[in-house]
């Protein structure tokens, strides 16, 4: 047939040959646009959609219709410390897995180098400038922002959080949107503190954590997981501690990766892994002795800046991925929603990366704004502000900084002069920045309880906010001061491990150097309070207050210090004068209150507790106290009323659940009295006089050996309650214990000579025990001395 329509085509004259040319290249022309066409709705659909349209092609795709979303942020983790950012010393292979799987941005800034700061920024999408949380203690969260766990939580996701440091407890405000919160920090299980006690190990939270995605794993989720642990003290467990000699930052970041190892094996075993973001990120870096700054928080360099940034999807097209462009941590919010299909907040600040995990290439040409307030707020010298612009960075400071990080990646070479053209256009582009982002309208705070005012004052994390009122050019620089810094860091840890003449005599070297700080007196009244040499501790905040008027930690300790002492007066003076610089610190006037109430003059008490409420409507302890004063006036339904206010705003508000037992024991409803103590001890395990209450309880339920165990506690936790040792004598007997324990048990509280009105009781239980003991002459001496007490008293 071939050979036939060859020869056809030979026999045919020249003039019809090309017609059936044309014939035929007409049908490669019909095929080539319908080529053409087809590679135009390719295009169209796989270059042209735009990113969520092609994460939506993807989860129908895997049939994915919601996925899960874990946001892991590793505490003070410095991004060129993790092996898949190119470091050979360490080894971190389920971080390196996350990368290999997922997109890796080599270039993430973060917009402050402090732990709750930073994390505002993380969880709101938005600047320091707008959210307005500078510092670590003394600043909180205001309700009105909009955080990432609310959108989802709106969303029909169940939303969850497990923290690894005090900083990011839930009085900091983090925890709104999420229906579980896990941080839980009972400040006052501690005697002796340090700044290690205030953090939990990352096996502690992701325990916490397992446990709840477990229960959680058949509905939509978020959960925010938290690892403190490369943050200092560096203290790795073994073997990461032999493993890493000499350099234990490196041990607790391998620690943590095996931590996050556990998370990853965990959703493979339950199959979450094939619907579940995982985005991993840090709140700061560590300087790790660079510019001479040992940790975090002091300078604006990108050891403490840059932090690993990577995204991992449940799918193939989005895997081993490096993007170069810079990009910030307030760009995490808005990515995260926009890849699970959720609508981003208006007032975020960030924009979504979900472009760069299609085509990693792509320039951003984002700016980076980064501050720390810390020098200004806890020495008085000036605030650093930077903005960085892929691999140029201007650092506004007393003495500006312009690095091209492109030549120069460790910041060494400053290339500031007055005609550096591009230095000036950076720091104009850097003010119009804080134009445009800063909050507009002012942020109203919920004030810190007591109890978190004199830990966190103890504890070194918070000092005085200097006034911000004076102009940073006539503040000292920052770089002029790192030794000094570190001269007094080094003195709070001494005062922390106890080397308190150490730390007295390096505080005095600062003070000689620079007098004009007032956390170095702060710090010198720390100790000497430490060292309960309180007249000393009452001249350094004196000096404190000296320097700065409206130091409210200096007012606080000075306070304590008087009132140890037992000079109420003068500790109520000091209060006042206090208030003449600040006369709307609901903080010092529930103080005021409580010394009122510690000298039982309730009228003044209950006029200082109302102004604290007046102006702060979140003064939980405030509340707290009203409600004591209306018990003792016995008007036990506004002592309710407003002890449930308390609870209401701080459900673990020191003595809340005990004042609220006490109230309903009164009005004889003693099995919510029983479950407000258990409440109570719950919390405060430490509180011995719940539990002496609520063991008097169990005794009229009958419980005996419920009572015995709550009297043990007692008179373990507090050995010289005399009182104690007679009710448990009391209980042993009538729950027909060991009767000669009882009578040793009763001697006991009996030597330690119990108030007089309680010391008869004494020797009656003594009279009962020898009494069921058959030992009647015995019996009748300790009754016979217990009368003669009693007649005693009533004769005085």
């Amino acid at each position: 047939m071939q050979r036939k329509n060859k020869k056809k085509f030979r026999d045919l004259s020249k003039e019809k040959r090309p017609k059936i040319k044309r014939k035929r290249y007409g049908y490669f022309f019909i095929l080539g646009l319908v080529i053409v066409f087809s590679l135009l709705f390719i295009f169209k659909f796989f270059f042209l959609l735009s990113p969520y349209e092609k994460v939506k092609k993807l989860f129908k795709k895997y049939k994915i219709e919601n996925p899960n979303v874990i946001l892991i942020s590793i505490d003070t983790l410095r991004a060129d410390r993790i092996s898949c950012y190119g470091f050979e010393f360490i080894k971190t292979e389920h971080i390196d897995s996350i990368a290999q799987e997922g997109v890796l941005f080599e270039n993430c800034i973060v917009h402050v180098p402090l732990t709750l700061p930073s994390h505002a920024s993380i969880l709101t999408g938005t600047l320091p400038i707008f959210h307005n949380v500078r510092d670590n203690g003394g600043f909180v969260l205001d309700n009105q922002r909009m955080v990432l766990s609310e959108v989802f939580k709106k969303a029909g996701y169940k939303t969850s959080a497990f923290v690894g440091a005090f900083v990011l407890d839930s009085k900091w405000g983090l925890n709104q949107g999420f229906d579980y919160y896990f941080d839980k920090f009972d400040l006052s299980k501690y005697k002796s503190i340090s700044l290690g006690d205030v953090q939990r190990r990352g096996d502690e939270v992701v325990n916490e954590a397992l446990k709840w995605i477990e229960n959680n794993k058949n509905k939509n989720f978020f959960s925010f997981i938290h690892l403190y642990d490369p943050h200092t003290p560096y203290e790795p467990p073994p073997p990461y501690d032999s493993l890493y000699p000499n350099r234990p930052y490196l041990g607790e970041i391998a620690f943590s990766d095996e931590q996050v190892g556990r998370i990853l094996s965990f959703l493979e075993e339950n199959e979450l892994d094939k619907t579940t973001i995982i985005i991993f990120t840090s709140d700061h870096g560590e300087s790790l002795g660079e510019h001479k700054e040992g940790t975090h928080g002091f300078f604006l360099y990108n050891a403490a800046l840059q932090v690993p940034l990577i995204i991992k999807t449940p799918f193939r097209e989005l895997s081993r991925k490096r993007v170069k462009t810079l990009v910030r941590s307030i760009d995490i919010m808005p990515t995260i929603l926009e890849i699970s299909g959720l609508e981003i907040p208006t007032e975020v600040q960030g924009r979504s990366l979900l472009e760069l995990l299609f085509d990693s290439d792509k320039m951003l040409n984002l700016e980076a704004y980064s501050e720390t307030f810390y020098p200004r707020y806890h020495f008085g010298w000036a605030e650093l502000i930077s903005i960085q612009k892929e691999k140029l960075k201007f650092i506004i400071a007393p003495k500006p900084e312009f690095y091209n990080l492109e030549e120069d990646l460790n910041e060494i070479n400053n290339l500031y002069s007055e005609g550096n053209k591009i230095a000036k256009e950076m720091k104009a582009k850097l003010n119009s920045l804080i134009e445009s982002y800063s909050a507009k309208e002012e942020i109203q705070y919920q004030n810190i309880d007591q109890e978190t005012m004199e830990k966190l004052a103890a504890l070194g994390y918070v000092g005085g906010f200097v006034n911000t009122a004076e102009e940073s050019k006539n503040l000292a620089d920052p770089k002029d001061k790192i030794e000094l810094f570190n001269l007094l860091t080094s003195c709070k840890e001494d005062t922390l491990a106890g080397n308190f003449d150490k730390a007295i005599e390096k505080i005095n070297k600062v003070i000689k150097e620079d007098p004009d700080i007032p956390d170095a007196y702060f710090s010198l009244g720390n100790t000497y309070f430490k060292m309960k040499n309180y007249e000393k501790a009452i001249e350094s905040f004196k000096k404190t207050l000296e320097l700065k008027p409206d130091y409210d930690f200096a007012m606080l300790n000075l306070a304590n210090c008087y009132r140890i002492l037992g000079k109420l007066d003068e500790a109520i003076s000091e209060i006042e004068t206090f208030l003449k610089y600040d006369p709307k610190d609901s903080q010092a006037f529930y103080i005021l209150g409580d010394i009122y109430l510690e000298k039982k003059d309730y009228k003044k008490a209950f006029e200082n507790f109302q102004k604290a409420v007046s102006f702060s409507t979140l003064m939980s302890d405030a509340f707290n106290g009203l409600g004591v004063i209306y018990y003792a006036w016995n008007d036990l339904e506004n002592a309710e009323k407003n002890i449930k206010k308390a609870l209401e705003i701080n459900d673990k508000v020191r003595k809340g659940h005990f004042n609220l037992a006490q109230v309903y024991e009164k009005k004889g409803e003693l099995e919510k009295a029983k479950e407000e103590y258990q409440k109570e001890i719950e919390i405060y395990p430490l509180n011995f006089r719940a539990r002496f209450n609520l063991g008097k309880i169990y005794g009229i339920f009958g419980d005996y050996d419920s009572q015995i165990i709550e009297f043990r506690e007692v008179i373990k936790s507090e050995p010289y309650f005399a009182i104690g040792y007679l009710y448990l004598a009391k209980a042993i007997m009538d729950g027909n214990g060991d009767l000669r324990e009882a009578v040793d048990i009763a001697k006991k509280g009996i030597s330690l000579g119990p108030e007089p009105e309680y010391l008869p009781l004494g020797h009656f239980i003594l009279a009962d025990i020898y009494n069921r003991m058959g030992n009647l002459v015995m019996a009748e001496q300790e009754l016979q001395r217990g009368r003669e007490i009693q007649a005693r008293n009533r004769s005085k």
